[in-house]
């Protein structure tokens, strides 16, 4: 058996006894002493698992994470997605620092393991509760010397931690037949930082002796400041000794020979610092100019961080890098020299020395060098299958890659575009895709591939194609967390999940213009640049620096235009895409889009929102509106809230095809909210007089919201428009009242409110013919889509310029006399596309209520005072800066809008012949009365009331006169 070293370091030393959760970062101690052999144990219980690299233990005296000496001492990890031990320990040669053993099983859920690492002479091994598993040879010429002060982390500080549990983390120095140990292992508490005066008591000023030692050690900082006034007196010939920090009794070579020690050069005042460092014990600096004779100077040696400075009377004079990971770590019993006994001592009187102990702090990493682009290709080059670049080149962790691409066609299969990639396989595999960029089938539709070391197919997509024969600048970048694509400057897409499962820096890699696996691309390449990116500094870091809430998926709208499309080209819908987060909306509103599903899914979809809120339902302007797909179906359901019932909805009344593209609107005006399907009418919602949202600015528009799934479609085409507000109560105080529109005839009467049959249900489509709405609605008066004195029936009987008859279906009719109220002109414009749905309250005949409070024809008014034709479909409705005279009636169908006034003598007779044709409409009724008392009753009954209604039917239509008509329809009633 080996001899035990002659080393002070204890045998067997504990971090960590009691159970702990791994954790990023946890250091759990900075003061271990390793061994050239050794054997390291723990026990570990996996609670979950971990989507990517995850660390349970690293034991390390660097700062780096891996390809360095020193990185991996060793380190403990579980494999992506597992339970599978990754046991790596570096060794002393070039390229060899990441040497690892595994398990070929996963370690038992919820159950405590014991794992054991043993580096003895040649083999490194790891056990699993008793059994070895797996022996890597090679070491024994290559082993890392034993050091102190090694760094332990429960969960360190470059992957995310392993879900589990740890606890009796054992290290054991074994026995080495080597005298390279350090000194002394004793474990102490880092000193609290502050300043430490080191001067004798009582003496103002001390001449440098020979071999002077001051009677009190002190406790050193891994980061420290010594200071102290000199006034050189003299130079030697010789290297004379001002100060020495040490913890042993020898000049130089060792550990903690000088920590720091402080002399002049021989023949000058030149001071010369030495600060000795793992694997260099002679580490030093000096500045370049001597210190004044006989003048009192301020000297400060100051280490920190990566880098020991010598400033003199408040001016930095040198400094020296590289302790990053190789610094002394805190030392207690530290003896200070006034003038050591190696030396001639100075000729210099000191005054005040101080050491001061600064605060421990994460090492600043060594600047990254600044970003560098390669240029990969630089001619136009058509993408071809299987052409390769001559030249191979490096990736690194964090990278941009961008190109510009004119894409000329489109195919029905996936189409390669470029590939980077150090693998012979499409797929599946580490290096097939780092990264790979491609269209999609029957499209220039962009996914963009970048596996990681969790997920080999993590991918992001521009969710709108390519114009074609137009240059188009794509960009994909990893840095931080995130993985992004961007087109022509804009934000289309990120995938999280890369800190800790990046692939490493890695050379020779092959880039393939198009590839061997697809067919190329319809498209040229014009230039192609890979950028280097900084490495993240820890993993911590790596979170912070870049995820999803520093990067969001923000507006693609900056500033909506009214009147413009909010999105003009087809685009599929993404989850959580904010549109605009400015738009403007109004009380009275149409919103029209088109939409081209492409497959059903299994739970409601989204498919676009309005809305002011963070919530998804439930509160006040949450959906203002919006519209969704119901489960495993293309049923559009419109969502428009109100004050009282913030989710009320309507479905439409039929499905959209799929692969086909369909134009969906919806209109809030007064009390209904309607919902129209290929200008078709599919459902409509009433109940909002008093009750709607009020105009607001500032409302998010999204693309897919952020509590739904996405519909598997495309949207295009939307539009918002604000239409005129007619006055209504106010729905914050209660108010009821219906106030006038401002015409000369005073008010209007009212019309139906919530309490009067607009209850807030909805109508998809068509009612049953018995159900009670439909009943109320024919008690009401005509408006419920059934065909009236004449009337056009179905979707063509919406206005009373829709129809064919006798041109007098007016307001009045079925509503008990009343006269609908005039529209308030605004200045938006109002739609003209009319409807058909069975409203339970009393309505105008046209599309939109007239401008007067006569009853409408069937013609409208222009703005000019001209008369246009009846249309089937459409009421013109007169522009809102042209308001028509309140007290004159359009004329009548037979009548020509250009004529000349009627003579006065014409129109007395004509008046004169109306009151003789009401006198025998008189006489008329009263001989059918006396006639109904006969046997013959029911048929003269019969004859009675068609002759009534011809009666009827004559005065209407000679009648001109105002006032004699009126009479006679008294008269008739």
């Amino acid at each position: 058996p080996m001899d035990v070293p002659p080393m002070l370091a204890p045998r067997v030393q504990i971090p960590l006894r009691e159970e702990r959760p791994v954790k990023v970062g946890r250091l759990v101690t900075n003061r271990l002493t390793t061994g050239r052999n050794f054997e390291v144990s723990f026990n570990v219980t996996p609670t979950n698992l971990a989507r990517g690299w995850s660390s349970i233990l690293r034991i390390t005296k660097s700062y780096k994470d891996v390809g360095h000496h020193f990185d991996r001492m060793p380190a403990f990890f579980f494999k992506p997605k597992s339970t599978e031990l990754f046991a790596v320990m570096g060794r002393e040669h070039e390229f060899e620092d990441n040497e690892y053993v595994e398990t070929d099983y996963q370690l038992p859920m919820l159950r405590t393991s014991k794992v054991v690492g043993r580096l003895y002479g040649d083999n490194w091994t790891l056990s699993v509760n008793g059994r070895v598993l797996h022996t890597l040879r090679g070491y024994k010429e290559r082993r890392f010397p034993a050091m102190m002060n090694a760094s332990v982390w429960i969960g360190d500080r470059f992957y995310m931690p392993a879900q589990a549990n740890i606890s009796y983390v054992n290290y054991t120095i074994l026995p080495d037949d080597e005298e390279d140990a350090p000194p002394v292992t004793d474990f102490i508490a880092p000193p609290q930082p502050g300043k430490y005066p080191i001067w004798p008591p009582g003496q103002p000023k001390q001449k440098v002796k020979y071999g002077y030692a001051l009677p009190e050690t002190i406790t050193t900082g891994r980061n420290f400041e010594v200071s102290f006034d000199i006034k050189p007196i003299a130079k030697s010939e010789h290297m004379t000794s001002i100060i020495r920090l040490t913890k042993t009794s020898t000049d130089e070579g060792h550990f903690f020979d000088r920590m720091p020690a402080i002399f002049f050069y021989p023949e000058s005042t030149l001071v010369h610092v030495v600060m000795g460092r793992i694997g260099d014990p002679q580490a030093h600096v000096n500045p370049t100019k001597d210190l004044p004779l006989n003048t009192k100077s301020r000297v400060k040696v100051r280490l920190q961080g990566n880098s020991l400075t010598i400033n003199i009377n408040g001016k930095e004079e040198a400094r020296l890098n590289g302790f990053d990971g190789y610094a002394y770590m805190p030392t207690d019993n530290v003896t200070v020299w006034i003038g050591d006994k190696f030396y001639q001592p100075a000729e210099a009187w000191l005054y005040g020395l101080n050491y001061t102990i600064l605060p421990d702090e994460s090492p600043v990493p060594t600047p990254a060098p600044p970003p560098q682009s390669t240029e990969m290709v630089k001619k136009p080059t058509a993408t071809g299958k299987g052409y390769k670049l001559p030249k191979r080149f490096n990736t690194t962790r964090n990278f941009q890659l961008c190109l510009a691409i004119t894409p000329y066609g489109r195919k029905p299969v996936w189409r390669s575009i470029i590939r980077f990639t150090k693998s012979e396989k499409d797929k599946g595999g580490y290096w097939d895709r780092m990264p790979a960029l491609f269209f999609k089938p029957g499209s220039t539709e962009i996914r963009a591939v970048m596996a990681n070391q969790a997920n080999y197919d993590t991918y992001v997509e521009s969710y709108s194609e390519l114009k074609l024969k137009m240059t188009s600048r794509v960009c994909m970048r990893v840095e931080g967390d995130l993985l992004t694509l961007t087109i022509n400057g804009v934000l289309a897409d990120l995938a999280p999940g890369y800190c800790g499962t990046k692939y490493q820096d890695t050379s020779n890699v092959s880039v393939w213009v198009g590839d061997k696996f697809y067919d190329s691309a319809d498209a040229e390449l014009l230039s192609v640049n890979y950028t280097t990116i900084p490495d993240d500094v820890d993993y911590p870091t790596c979170l912070t620096v870049r995820n999803e809430s520093t990067v969001p998926l923000g507006p693609l709208i900056k500033k909506p235009v009214p009147g413009t499309p909010m999105l003009k080209d087809p685009r599929r819908i993404q989850f959580g895409r904010l549109l605009a987060d400015a738009h403007s909306t109004g009380r009275n509103f149409e919103v029209s889009f088109d939409i081209t599903p492409y497959s059903k899914k299994g739970n409601r979809t989204s498919i676009l929102r309005f809305t002011k809120t963070e919530n998804n339902k439930g509160s006040k302007f949450d959906n203002m509106p919006g519209f969704f797909f119901q489960p495993k179906s293309t049923t559009v359901i419109a969502v428009m809230g109100r004050s009282g019932e913030h989710h009320a909805s309507v479905p439409s009344s039929q499905e959209i095809p799929i692969n086909r593209t369909s134009t969906v609107k919806a209109r809030l005006d007064g009390d209904r909210f309607t919902l129209w399907i290929n200008g078709s009418f599919a459902g409509a919602l009433a109940g909002f007089q008093g009750l709607a949202y009020p105009a607001n600015s500032d409302v998010s528009v999204w693309s897919g919201d952020r509590f739904h799934p996405p519909a598997d479609a495309s949207i295009s085409n939307i539009n918002y428009t604000a239409l005129p507000d007619g006055e209504e109560p106010n729905a914050d105080d209660g108010s009821t009242e219906t106030p006038s529109d401002g015409s000369s005839d005073g008010e209007n009467p009212p019309t139906g409110s919530p309490g009067e049959g607009s209850e807030g249900d909805y109508w998809a489509g068509e009612p049953d013919g018995d159900s009670e709405k439909k009943e109320a609605a024919d008690e009401e008066g005509p408006g419920d889509g059934e065909a009236s004195d004449g009337e056009g029936s179905g979707e063509d009987q919406a206005g009373a310029g829709e129809g064919s008859g006798d041109g007098e279906a007016g307001a009045g009719e079925g509503s008990d006399g009343e006269e609908a109220p005039a529209a308030t002109p605004a200045a938006t414009p109002a739609t003209t596309a009319s409807e058909k749905a069975p409203a339970p309250v009393p309505e105008t005949t046209a599309a939109e209520k007239a401008p007067a409070p006569m009853p409408a024809t069937t013609a409208a008014e222009k703005a000019d005072g001209s008369m246009t034709e009846p249309k089937s479909r459409e009421a013109t409705v007169p522009l809102p800066d042209k308001a028509p005279a309140p007290t004159e009636a359009p004329p009548s169908k037979d009548e020509s809008s250009k004529g000349a006034p009627e003579e006065p003598n014409k129109r007395n007779w004509l008046a004169l012949g109306n009151l003789a044709l009401g006198f025998l409409c008189l006489i008329l009724l009263m001989m059918l009365l006396a006639a109904a008392e006969h046997e013959e009753r029911s048929k003269v009954s019969g004859g009675s009331v068609e002759a009534v209604v011809r009666c009827k039917s004559v005065a209407s239509a000679v009648s001109d006169d105002a006032t004699i008509a009126t009479g006679a329809r008294v008269a008739l009633s």
